[in-house]
């Protein structure tokens, strides 16, 4: 597959937030995607050997055009 690329993504709790909320579906089993998140956050630490570390706050278009470019642009 050509090698393995780990980019470590954060976002800013409001996008986060506003990104689960406008996917919520009725009657899906997951009642509080925020809530799960929040839980899961707890257990994750910061990554220091990621090879890419990227804000993802902006709307999704935006960010995968930026990631796209750090990825093509990355010295290998």
């Amino acid at each position: 597959m050509g090698g393995l690329l780990f980019v470590w993504l954060t976002a800013d709790e409001n996008a986060v937030r506003e990104r689960l909320e406008a996917r919520q579906r009725q009657g899906h089993l997951l009642k509080e995607p925020f809530g799960m998140y929040l839980a899961m956050k707890k257990s994750l630490n910061p990554c220091d050997e990621a090879d890419i570390q990227f804000e993802n706050s902006e709307p999704l278009d935006a960010s995968y055009r930026r990631l796209t470019e750090l990825i093509r642009t990355r010295p290998h």
